[in-house]
């Protein structure tokens, strides 16, 4: 578990190296009451080529001096742990770790639990790792402070994210901690929680180097490839691919592949138009997609093979010795379909004794 999140925490830090993004991010900070209703809360939105959007100090002085420093007086600092923390060598000695199994809500999880070692007395964090049980990708870091001079919780949350590229990139986080009310009485001097104040963001858009929207927060994208399977699973260049009920459409290109990004959530058919389908009498299915914003799908739009096409045309099937001809009626003026009209098919045969005869 240990080495499988570590390798997607490692590749955040790369990614942050290659500065190869743009990358858009919502940032926000905001008081809440004990109760949770907001106070005061005021948001920001930044873009550009930058690092990890947050970042610690170095994971020696907090093993050296703790995660929340300060005093009733001057008042406290909370400090959370950035990937770099998380693969310190520093971090490993100081905490202990365990398997812990999701359940309910986390059932596709399985986490990686942490705790600072016994003999730790410093202010410190606990928390869990979690990874997708069926990919073992590191989705979601969630920690809380212990130890703390501060009497009341506090903690926060990373959400990570692997890009269809193979770069990961922080996608959402947040930070919670007590904001303090130093008071006088007869006792004499005490602090107690006046509210808690929180500071968070997360990425609306990623586009690499070159436009191309990787990610958005706001977007679904559909990546996939048109193939004609009765001409071998070629590539159908210029293939128009359109979400049935909406007015999304894209264009294949020389390779079959195309894109759509689309504010949409739900599960559609990707219809086909093609002058390849014209001559298959537009026996084409919709293939269904589940689309959700924020996520990407990935799929194969394929042209039915010849042996299904015949199936659909003719239930009853057909004879060995026959063939199945389709085609569509069309008015020469208006270039509009023909309803019920008459269609005789007539061809050419080679005859040794006569020349080529017509049936």
């Amino acid at each position: 578990l240990w080495e499988d999140a570590r390798e997607a925490l490692a590749a955040v830090r790369w990614t942050d190296s290659q500065r190869r993004y743009d990358m858009a991010i919502d940032l926000y900070e905001r008081d809440v009451s004990e109760q949770g209703r907001v106070r005061d809360e005021r948001s920001w939105s930044k873009r550009g080529s930058w690092e990890t959007p947050f970042r610690g100090i170095p994971a020696e002085s907090l093993a050296a001096v703790g995660y929340v420093v300060g005093s009733d007086r001057s008042g406290y600092t909370f400090y959370g742990p950035d990937p770099d923390v998380l693969l310190s060598d520093s971090f490993l000695e100081t905490h202990c770790f365990s398997a812990h199994g999701g359940g309910g809500a986390d059932s596709g999880f399985v986490g990686l639990a942490f705790e600072p070692a016994p003999d730790r007395r410093l202010p410190d964090i606990r928390g869990v790792l979690w990874l997708s049980r069926r990919t073992a990708e590191l989705r979601n870091v969630e920690f809380m402070y212990v130890n703390s001079p501060v009497r009341a919780p506090g903690g926060g949350n990373e959400a990570f994210m692997r890009l269809h590229t193979g770069a990961w990139v922080i996608v959402r986080w947040q930070i919670r901690v007590p904001h303090l009310r130093e008071s006088l009485d007869v006792r004499g001097r005490y602090s107690s929680v006046l509210e808690y104040h929180e500071t968070g963001g997360h990425m609306s858009a990623v586009r690499s180097s070159t436009g191309e929207l990787v990610y958005s927060a706001d977007q679904a994208i559909l990546d996939g490839v048109v193939v004609d399977s009765t001409r071998g699973g070629t590539p159908l260049a210029g293939a128009a691919v359109r979400l049935a009920g909406t007015p999304y459409t894209a264009r294949a290109d020389s390779g079959g592949h195309f894109r759509l990004s689309v504010p949409v959530d739900g599960t559609y058919g990707v219809v086909l138009t093609h002058p390849r389908l014209d001559s298959l009498g537009g026996m084409m299915p919709a293939k269904p997609v589940t689309l959700a914003r924020g996520t990407r799908t990935t799929a194969t739009v394929a042209v039915p093979p010849e042996s299904e096409l015949i199936r659909e045309l003719c239930p009853e099937g057909v004879a060995e010795n026959k063939l199945v001809i389709v085609g569509v009626v069309r008015s020469g003026r208006r270039d509009a379909p023909v309803v019920l009209a008459a269609v005789q098919a007539s061809w050419q045969a080679p005859d040794s004794l006569n020349g080529v005869v017509t049936w």
